[in-house]
């Protein structure tokens, strides 16, 4: 059953037990995929990926500005 869609006549044919193993794999490559997505979200969008606090010109919104005095 790997890899191939099964038709709902074709589920409803199965054993209890075949589909219950069917889940546990699921849940498996949910689990597999679900780990993947976090290193790739970590990678992307991670602190490593933050060198300066702020860039040059960068305007802070939290933050007041500094006054100029004209």
């Amino acid at each position: 059953m790997g890899g191939r869609w099964l038709s709902a006549a074709q589920l409803n044919n199965l054993s209890k037990e075949d589909l219950a193993a069917m889940v546990l794999q699921m849940q498996k490559q949910i689990n597999s995929l679900n780990e993947q997505v976090s290193v790739m979200n970590a990678r992307l969008f991670g602190r490593s990926t933050e060198k300066l606090k702020t860039l040059p010109g960068q305007i802070c919104c939290g933050t007041a500005l500094p006054r100029r005095h004209w």
